[in-house]
């Protein structure tokens, strides 16, 4: 089996420069290299924004011999939007450019994607504390000769007597490690409990800090909450963009992308679940906490990045009647989606209802002052413009 070619790519004026597998679009080469290269459309060819010129001789400086001739270009989109005397100077669309050889790529200014300023405070409010994770200390009575109880059951049997809790599970990494635990507390435990149901974590002694972070995954931005789950203050916010936007700007952009073909998904998917790590340790950062501290995590978004986040093929979705995979929040473990928390936060995700949707409406829709809702009116209407 031959040898994918690699060929060198260097980007202008940024200096970027790596590797690329030939037959990788102009575009592609620049979402892994990091130059950031406008593409409202995706890469589908049609928004015209992705325009970047392909320089010609021999660059010492980067050991390249670039070409226009190392590529292959599709004339007729190109053609619809650069006109034929910048074609000759070797303007190109970047998502229509396929490279067979080393280049240089020179990035216009107004094909550069800008660093955008993302401000998303979190606003105080009363509320009724209510978390799916909670935290119960426990002091247990050391094995003996004469009582020879595992350490799992041992907790179980003192919550069931301190707060009636009974058919508890417990996770398999907390499980592994639970001996060390128990004892290097001195019998003395701290465990939290998802939801009265499974023991999600078990620290020696007492323990204070107990945080869940709270996720709005927007199409453009992504922002976490930092939220204390003893008290339910907000005790740090982190935004960013979000990364997917170098896949498309607009949902049905993504969709496209995500479908097109066999690695597009996991791309997309892979951009958000590094993202949200990032969100993670910045709001830690900022809380000056550990995020092995943060046990719970809630995402909300449309129905789109929904999809995109748990890995779910979002084909039906750009087709009518637009039908998600599935309406019901889910709960799954950090682990399983490769996010670098506890054991068990997970995508509490927010409800699909119809079309796109996003977590926004719904949660001024559900809040009890609903985001400036004068409940007086019957009929309301609501606009998110982002």
């Amino acid at each position: 089996m031959s040898k994918t070619q690699l060929y060198t790519v260097v980007f202008q004026p940024s200096g970027l420069r790596g590797k690329v597998e030939e037959g990788s679009t102009i575009l592609d080469a620049g979402r892994k290299l990091g130059a950031g290269i406008e593409n409202v459309c995706g890469g589908n060819g049609v928004c015209g924004k992705c325009r970047v010129r392909i320089e010609e001789g021999n660059f010492p400086k980067y050991h390249v011999t670039s070409s226009i001739a190392s590529t292959k270009t599709n004339e007729e989109r190109n053609h619809h939007f650069i006109p034929a005397n910048q074609m000759k100077q070797g303007y190109r669309l970047a998502c229509q450019t396929r490279i067979y050889g080393d280049l240089v790529v020179f990035i216009p200014e107004e094909s550069r994607k800008g660093n955008q300023v993302v401000r998303k405070e979190a606003t105080q409010r009363k509320i009724t504390l209510n978390p799916a994770v909670t935290e119960c200390y426990l002091e247990l009575e050391p094995a003996s000769l004469h009582d020879t109880t595992g350490d799992f059951e041992r907790i179980v049997e003192k919550l069931r007597m301190i707060c009636q809790l009974d058919g508890l599970t417990i996770d398999y990494e907390v499980l592994k490690s639970l001996q060390e635990t128990v004892r290097k507390g001195n019998w003395k435990v701290t465990v939290s409990l998802w939801k009265n149901r499974e023991i999600i974590r078990v620290k020696p002694g007492i323990t204070k800090a107990a945080y869940g972070l709270a996720v709005d995954v927007g199409t453009t931005t992504v922002a976490g909450y930092l939220c204390d789950l003893k008290t339910g203050e907000v005790v740090a916010t982190h935004s960013m963009m979000n990364p997917q936007v170098a896949f498309g700007e607009d949902v049905m952009s993504r969709i496209s992308y995500a479908t097109r073909s066999n690695r597009g998904l996991k791309q997309i998917h892979d951009a958000i679940i590094k993202a949200l790590n990032e969100l993670a340790a910045g709001a830690a950062k900022k809380a000056r906490i550990s995020r092995s501290d943060i046990i719970d995590m809630v995402l909300v978004g449309n129905t789109c990045m929904h999809h995109l986040f748990l890995n779910l093929n979002p084909r039906a979705l750009g087709k009518t009647p637009f039908p998600p995979a599935v309406h019901h929040s889910q709960d799954i473990k950090a682990r399983d989606l490769k996010l670098r928390l506890r054991s068990r936060p997970a995508d509490r995700s927010w409800l699909c209802r119809r079309g796109q949707c996003g977590g926004a409406h719904r949660r001024g829709a559900v809040s009890p002052r609903g985001n400036g809702t004068d409940h007086r009116y019957r009929h309301q209407r609501r606009i998110d413009l982002r």
